[in-house]
């Protein structure tokens, strides 16, 4: 099980521009206010982080993998 602090370090890695967290049960969602303009497209999506092991998948696989339900509104990083 990975902490808060070990998901932002590896969003960061991933999506440098991350700055929101949504925490759901089983992972963690990141995105970016810089992306909210988009609508999709390569490096504007949200990336996830699962809990129990740190995968790292895009949005929709993240909603495939079954986060489970959300537990926290949208935070800053």
């Amino acid at each position: 099980m990975i902490s808060f602090e070990e998901a932002v370090k590896i969003a960061k890695q991933y999506k440098k521009n991350a700055n929101t967290c949504i925490e759901y049960e089983r992972g963690y969602s990141f995105g970016s206010t810089e992306d909210n303009d988009f609508v999709g497209g390569y490096g504007h999506e949200a990336i996830g982080i699962m809990k129990d092991d740190g995968r790292v998948l895009y949005m929709h696989s993240f909603i495939d993998a079954d986060p489970g339900k959300q537990i926290g509104d949208v935070m800053p990083i």
